[in-house]
């Protein structure tokens, strides 16, 4: 599955991946599609071709996760 993220090229996040699953980390990484980096940051702007742009969907839908995530880690 090819992946876009603009500051780091898919095969160093597949070699991060690879490293953490070597070392049986118990790890999660989420990606939301349509968002670029600064996703959560309201002053970003909107252009996602810049590279870093504002995303309200995942601004949400992140916020969701962490809140989820924290509960488990709670336990």
């Amino acid at each position: 599955m090819a992946r876009t993220i603009r500051f780091v090229p898919a095969k160093d996040v597949a070699a991060f991946e690879d490293e953490l699953r070597r070392a049986k980390v118990d790890w999660v990484l989420i990606q939301y599609g349509g968002a670029v980096h600064s996703f959560t940051d309201w002053n970003a702007g909107s252009d996602n071709a810049k590279g870093a742009a504002y995303n309200e969907k995942a601004d949400k839908r992140s916020w969701e996760d962490m809140r989820n995530s924290s509960r488990d880690f709670s336990k």
